[in-house]
């Protein structure tokens, strides 16, 4: 019985401070692509060349509005395949976000051409990047990543 009284008491000094915590920061809302200013969008130059993404890191604030423009310099044709990353992108409509969202999360290139997508990165972390050609990244190493701040 002494045992149980001391476990109750415990329990209600823990259940004293749950209810102790300071206030929260909310990280402030991303706008809906609709929403955007996308004059403001700033240009991210990506190359895709045999076999690598130049850069290979890419690092984004989120929230802020982009241009990633990407251009195939290979001797043939690529991709860049991200899908948890432009699962998590509000993508400003077009012909790029389409074949995004037809594609899977991926853009694909033929041998120099150049694609366009505006998107706002709305969740921070580190997201993979691929060429998910055959052996493009898994033999020849055409892998990168999508860093969001």
């Amino acid at each position: 019985m002494r045992m149980r009284a001391i476990v109750l008491a415990g329990l209600v000094a823990l259940a004293g401070c749950a209810g102790a915590a300071g206030p929260t920061t909310e990280p402030a809302a991303v706008p809906a692509a609709a929403a955007v200013d996308w004059t403001q969008a700033q240009q991210v130059d990506i190359v895709l060349v045999d076999f690598a993404f130049q850069p290979s890191r890419i690092v984004l604030q989120r929230g802020q509005p982009y241009r990633l423009r990407l251009r195939d310099s290979g001797s043939g044709g690529h991709n860049f395949d991200a899908p948890a990353f432009f699962r998590t992108a509000a993508l400003r409509d077009g012909p790029a976000a389409a074949e995004i969202r037809g594609g899977h999360g991926a853009l694909e290139l033929g041998r120099g051409e150049v694609k366009e997508i505006d998107l706002v990165p709305t969740e921070a972390g580190s997201f993979p990047l691929e060429c998910s050609h055959l052996l493009h990244a898994t033999i020849f190493g055409m892998t990168g990543e999508i860093v969001v701040e």
